[in-house]
């Protein structure tokens, strides 16, 4: 008996499904008699209105759960009147004595001079406009019936602003950092908006890119390079990826590429390396000398034992000094230019009768920088460790320990790991006296200067390499080998031999990148502690080409030579006195010449 009900059961569900079936088929059959059908093929650009052939511009698609085909092919195929109303920008669409007026990414229509809102509106996939079946259907009747399954998708991301909210594909998302902008793009964090659409990442570090699979197929995005390779083809952006706070930040376009889908940044956005970073920057007093004691001498002024330069920069020289920056910005379009401006020892020690406010014409130099510079904020750090050695007292140059805090700065802009300064060997060195000793030469500061004896740090590099010096940009013409840090010398000019016109250090950093440092005698100390983080460290003194004082008359091109060696990061880097020479302003802008 049981038996039976259960073959009767099996029965009567197979000819309910034989019913369904002819139902299924026979609406089908009735909606074709009445031409009301459009019938498509996932993947086929091809398909039928009734019997009537119709080419599309692209294949139906898929976004959020509806089949969307190009407008201006389907409409009329279904006896739609298209039209375009300049006056509202709007698409206008006839049908029935019933006037529809729609605008792409809308979801308000116009029907018959009333809004009324639908559930999806017009959008634009690969540069085509096109509408959903349930929007098709309103307008002309006809109903969109697939012969299988539509495969592709539209993917649509929509970024907003300063907000860390964000759409994904119709689907409310946050980001746990900002979107910003940078050279007129628009950058978000790659592994959090690759994850979120279902890309499985892979850090490789030897190539130093980001690897992303999905569905079998694999992008890869250079962390330096402005283009991705996706499939093994490689496509080239006008802008590279950035690296900040170790996290990779990809323009919307490279993301557009990778994922074929559309994006969307509305509102406005931060500028992530904002020219303006003093903005909120103010030197305090609280290591101000009390002045009990002031010598001067040749334009050194000695502060209760401490010499110091009393130079300022002024708002011309500011403005100037940016331009050169800018010209050099311009001439290596390829290379990631930064510039550093470091301040003396003047704009923390000196009294408060004696202040300097170089952080003033500092501001006014990155106010006035490209976008396509990135600078450094050399006051800040500086000041946070003012209670240490960061300048000497007897010369008129930084400590490298003073240099090490700015470059860490650097770092992090960069978003390189720098090791504390207490892991470095440190080698010091007893009875140092600078530069002043003959500034002062003959005047009353002398004797203070000489008597003010005082030691020098000497950091070693954890990759140390000596290096050589060429007379030619060309580094055709050796003339000395030099060490990174000369332990063994007791002057400013341990640091990588002092300057010269070309230094070129090869050194064995966990790195394939190469930075070039154009600089004055501030640039020695700082040059020191890239080799802990560079493949190739090339130091440029630009006093020592293009006739320079009427004495170099070497030639050097910034734009050939970064080519030559392969430059990723262009570091220029001054002090004040710098900034205000108009010989230094001039070398420097000669190199892009």
């Amino acid at each position: 008996m049981g038996y039976i009900n259960m073959k009767f059961r099996r029965r009567t569900i197979l000819l309910a499904l034989i019913a369904l079936i002819l139902l299924i088929s026979f609406t089908a059959l009735m909606l074709a008699r009445n031409g009301d059908v459009v019938t498509i093929t996932d993947g086929s650009t091809e398909c039928f209105a009734d019997k009537s052939k119709v080419n599309l511009s692209c294949a139906p698609f898929v976004f959020r759960g509806e089949i969307y085909l190009p407008i201006d092919d389907i409409l009329p195929a279904c006896g739609v009147t298209m039209g375009w109303d300049e006056t509202d920008k709007t698409i206008v669409c006839v049908s029935k004595k019933n006037v529809y007026k729609l605008k792409v990414h809308d979801d308000k229509v116009i029907v018959n001079g009333s809004e009324k809102t639908f559930k999806l509106f017009p959008l634009i996939h690969n540069g085509i406009v096109c509408i959903s079946q349930s929007l098709i259907h309103e307008i002309s009747g006809w109903s969109i019936v697939p012969n299988n399954m539509i495969t592709e998708e539209h993917m649509e991301f929509v970024f907003n602003g300063k907000s860390t909210d964000w759409n994904n594909n119709g689907k409310a998302a946050k980001l746990s950092v900002q979107p910003f902008e940078y050279r007129k793009s628009i950058y978000i964090p790659a592994d959090e908006v690759l994850k979120a659409i279902g890309y499985s990442l892979n850090w490789n570090d030897g190539l130093k890119a980001l690897e992303c699979t999905k569905n079998k197929g694999k992008s890869v995005i250079f962390s330096r390079k402005n283009s991705i390779t996706i499939n093994n083809n490689e496509y080239v952006f006008e802008n590279s990826p950035v690296i900040s706070d170790n996290v990779l930040y990809i323009p919307t376009e490279m993301l557009e590429k990778m994922t074929g889908s559309v994006i969307y940044a509305k509102g406005t956005y931060n500028t992530r390396y904002k020219r303006d970073l003093l903005e909120k920057v103010t030197v305090g007093d609280n290591y101000r000398l009390a002045g009990n004691s002031v010598v001067k001498g040749g334009g050194i002024t000695v502060v209760d034992g401490f010499g110091m330069e009393l130079l300022g920069v002024s708002q011309a020289n500011a403005l100037n000094y940016a331009e050169v920056i800018n010209a050099v910005s311009k001439s290596v379009p390829n290379v990631q230019v930064y510039n550093i401006a470091v301040p003396t020892a003047a704009e923390f020690y000196a009294p408060t009768s004696m202040k300097v406010n170089q952080t003033n014409g500092i501001r006014t130099i990155y106010k006035n920088l490209d976008e396509s510079v990135i600078s450094i904020n050399a006051v800040e750090p500086l000041m946070n460790h003012a209670n240490e050695k960061i300048f000497f007292k007897t010369d008129h140059h930084w400590t490298q320990r003073g240099a090490y805090y700015v470059y860490r700065e650097f770092a992090k802009i960069k978003g390189v790991k720098v090791p504390d300064i207490n892991t470095f060997e440190n080698v010091a060195g007893s009875n140092f006296i600078g530069s002043f000793v003959g500034f002062t030469r003959g005047t009353s500061a002398e004797d203070i200067i000489i008597k003010s004896v005082e030691t020098i740090e000497r950091f070693v590099p954890k990759y140390v390499s000596d290096g050589t010096v060429f007379e030619d940009m060309y580094m055709t013409k050796p003339l000395r080998t030099v060490r990174a840090v000369n332990t063994s010398s007791n002057s400013y000019t341990c640091f990588i031999g002092g300057d010269a016109p070309v230094t070129a250090f090869h050194t064995s950093a966990p790195s394939d990148e190469t930075i070039v440092i154009i600089k004055e005698s501030y640039g020695n100390a700082f040059a020191t502690w890239a080799m802990n983080n560079y493949k190739n460290v090339y130091v440029i003194d630009p006093r020592e080409f293009n006739g320079f004082d009427k004495t170099s008359n070497n030639k050097f091109n910034i734009k050939t030579f970064c080519e030559n060696v392969g430059c990723n990061d262009l570091v220029i880097i001054n002090y004040p006195g710098a900034i205000a020479s108009s010989g230094i302003r001039q070398s420097i802008l000669d190199m892009t010449k």
